[in-house]
């Protein structure tokens, strides 16, 4: 999965908005040798602005008005970070996020759309609209609780009357109308529509404000026209001429205005804090920062709307490749004026352009192959070859020709520098104990451990190639993963050593590379009470990432692989399938509501669950890796058939689905092989879930072996962290030979 290709440049873009999308798909469908780009998104799925008061109403679905980021930056072969952005450093290049390292970047282009104004209150006591993808979040739970609740009317004020607060009122009214319809319930909607001006849909011809007048009256939404919201009490607002408003629940569609993370961080803004660009969509005050969407404001201001996105998007894309090549920049020249097709809550809309306007069922359909003709775009990806041409950037200052060699030294010579890893290792959180005597605080040549007495060291080593296009959670899975082999056996883990490959770049993208994963790394052994003592670092072509870790147990307590005992039951403590939908991953086919949860099951360290399996009296215990169940089931059996109950196996969202389109890992093939100690009818090798008994698992669960009557205990405590364990199975009674049983 690891991009082979040198990296010289790195682009950063903040935010998945429609621009950015589009800058998403040119640079797939011709990349530019020697430039790696990185996406920071508060969500997976960017929300259309387009169709989303026809998702409102009902009219799609959440699939078909959210752009899937995942498939589109692996297609532009591109990193995906989901965070969200505290603070830019513009002068060191650096962006810091909640819940992750900085990020670092060469230029950086900003698409992230904006927020309504405030009103004192409304933090509290309202929900708004901008971002969407928020909103839609806390929509889910507020359709069901306005529908669920027991009094007989319901007050609903929508607060600003622009083309977006009148599609809501309207949308959210036929929704809510359908769904209690559908249950058969009662209740009276009561829907207000409140804003400053005196006019509604202020930009828009007076025709299309009359159309609406009229379609607002019909809908029975009471208008408030010329009041301003002074204050938002709770089930309450009170306007400037002093007259108070009730409501059961205030949706805010105000005036926009930007994050103020922009103006702090020294970049020219307007008075609304949005990013003064000139042009070619570069900011007046940093030349090396784009913006482009809601959050750019031109020199010839236009409105707030995705359609000026959309069409910002090529000119957006063309200029960040000139930069990138110190080539002249071409100027954006938007639209004076564009087409507007505003919804009236039903399958009916009105058009808007200039002076011109119509309405009908027809504008309505042609909204709908308008919106699905772009969603189209970012469906589907024809199958792109890399790219053939080396890159050929000019030297930075103060750089020289061998530090940036396109032929790097192998064996020693292709250790990372000392003062670099130094660099690195002074800014990672690591954990101390007292039994380390000598390790990354001291310069010897190895690290020098203490072994209490009655203790007996556990040792394991793991190491693989780069699976996932993002450094940070790299090394946090691979050492959950690590050291999941002494936890499985019982032990604590005490010490680690770090084995780490960066792919080929500058010196600061082989920073980059190091400090983010052994900071993930650095996290999870901090949290395990694990200390990381010493390891080894290289350059290659592709990145890779392993652990050797030393772990301690009692001496005799702890727990063996293979010691099953007839009529015990089999736990499995995590969800199947990881294998499968990192295929899909790689192939550009996994969807985000798959992995999503993917990533929280690798990231979800078996520590926890043997901490509690501490409690009992556990027989044998394995993690689930790369052998698959199947294989790791065998390894448990001595002279024991093991039956097990196909049906009960947990599945991660997605994976059946990706094994019956053939989604298999290279290693599936080799575990196949494992079949010689199956046992299982032709009617069960055809069941759709029988493949995964041979996906091979990143950061996979644990496989236990306890007494019957004490499985639903653990089983119990299990859930109670969090996992989704499972009784799978059950061990027989010793037949001739050792064997597993799929029923």
């Amino acid at each position: 999965m690891q991009s082979t290709s040198y990296t010289e440049k790195e682009i950063l873009l903040l935010g998945g908005g429609h621009a950015h999308v589009g800058v998403l798909k040119s640079f797939g469908m011709k990349p530019l040798p020697g430039v790696r780009l990185t996406v920071i998104s508060d969500v997976s799925s960017a929300p259309y602005s387009g169709m989303i008061p026809g998702h409102i109403a009902g009219f799609y679905n959440e699939e078909e008005c959210h752009i899937d980021l995942w498939p589109l930056t692996q297609f532009a072969k591109a990193r995906l970070f989901i965070d969200s952005v505290k603070h830019l450093d513009l002068e060191k290049k650096l962006v810091y996020l909640e819940n992750r390292p900085p990020v670092g970047f060469d230029f950086i282009s900003i698409n992230t759309g904006s927020v309504p104004q405030a009103i004192p209150g409304s933090d509290s006591y309202a929900t708004a609209v901008k971002p969407i993808s928020h909103f839609l979040a806390s929509l889910k739970k507020l359709l069901p609780q306005i529908i669920e609740e027991s009094a007989p009317e319901t007050t609903i004020v929508v607060v600003g009357a622009g083309a977006g607060g009148v599609e809501l009122a309207l949308s959210l009214k036929t929704r809510l109308e359908k769904e209690l319809a559908s249950l058969g319930k009662s209740k009276k909607l009561h829907f207000h529509l409140v804003f400053s001006g005196e006019n509604l849909l202020f930009g828009h011809n007076q025709r299309v404000q009359n159309i609406f007048q009229k379609v607002l009256s019909k809908a029975k939404v009471t208008i408030h026209s010329g009041e301003r919201v002074t204050q938002i009490e709770k089930n309450s607002l009170t306007m400037k001429s002093g007259k108070e408003l009730p409501f059961d629940h205030l949706l805010l569609v105000t005036e926009a205005q930007s994050n103020p993370i922009y103006k702090e961080s020294g970049l020219d803004v307007d008075k609304k804090g949005f990013i003064q660009v000139n042009s070619f969509l570069q900011s007046t005050s940093h030349p090396f920062v784009f913006a482009a969407g809601d959050i750019a404001a031109l020199s010839s201001p236009r409105p707030k709307s995705g359609v000026y996105a959309v069409r910002a998007s090529k000119s957006l894309g063309k200029n960040l490749r000139s930069f990138a090549l110190k080539k002249s920049l071409s100027p954006y020249r938007p639209q004076k004026t564009a087409l507007a097709l505003i919804m009236t809550g039903e399958e009916y809309a009105v058009a808007s352009k200039g002076i011109w306007s119509a309405q009908g069922k027809w504008l309505w359909g042609l909204k709908d192959r308008i919106d699905r003709k772009f969603m189209n775009l970012y469906q589907e990806f024809p199958e792109m070859l890399p790219p053939q041409t080396p890159s050929l950037f000019p030297l930075e200052p103060g750089e020289k020709e061998e530090e940036v060699s396109a032929m790097p030294c192998g064996g020693c010579g292709a250790k990372v520098g000392a003062t670099l890893l130094s660099k690195i290792i002074a800014g990672l959180p690591l954990k101390h104990r007292p039994d380390i005597i000598e390790g990354l605080n001291s310069p010897d040549d190895a690290a020098v451990v203490r072994v209490p007495p009655g203790k007996v060291m556990l040792h394991t080593v793991d190491y693989f190639r780069s699976f996932w296009e993002d450094p940070y959670l790299l090394g946090k899975i691979a050492t959950i993963h690590s050291l999941s082999d002494i936890w499985a056996m019982g032990g604590e883990a005490q010490n680690a050593l770090a084995i780490v490959c960066a792919p080929h770049g500058r010196e600061k993208q082989v920073e980059d590379f190091l400090s983010q994963s052994m900071r993930g790394c650095a996290e999870i052994l901090q949290e395990s009470n694990c200390a990381l003592v010493g390891g080894h670092s290289t350059e290659g072509p592709e990145a890779s990432f392993g652990l050797a870790i030393n772990g301690l147990a009692d001496e005799n307590k702890w727990i063996r692989k293979q010691n099953l005992k007839p009529g015990e039951k089999i736990i499995l403590s995590k969800a199947l399938g990881t294998g499968t939908l990192l295929v899909a991953q790689m192939q550009g086919k996994a969807k985000a509501k798959w992995i999503e949860p993917l990533l929280a099951s690798m990231l979800d360290s078996n520590y926890r669950a043997c901490q509690a399996l501490s409690k009992h009296e556990i027989s044998s215990c394995t993690d689930v890796t790369g052998f698959g169940l199947l294989g790791h089931l065998l390894e448990m059996t001595k002279n024991e058939v093991v039956q097990i109950e196909l049906d009960k196996l947990p599945l991660l969202p997605g994976a059946e689905t990706c094994l019956e389109q053939g989604l298999l890992s290279s290693m599936h093939p080799k575990n196949q092989k494992a079949q010689r100690g199956l046992q299982a009818t032709e009617t069960i090798k055809k069941h759709k879930k029988f493949p995964i008994l041979f996906d091979p698992q990143t950061s996979g669960g644990l496989l236990i072996s306890i007494a019957a009557e004490k499985a639903p205990e653990v089983l119990h405590d299990l859930r109670e962290l969090g996992y989704p364990a499972e009784v799978i199975g059950t061990v027989c009674s010793a037949q001739e030979g050792s064997f597993v049983e799929v029923v």
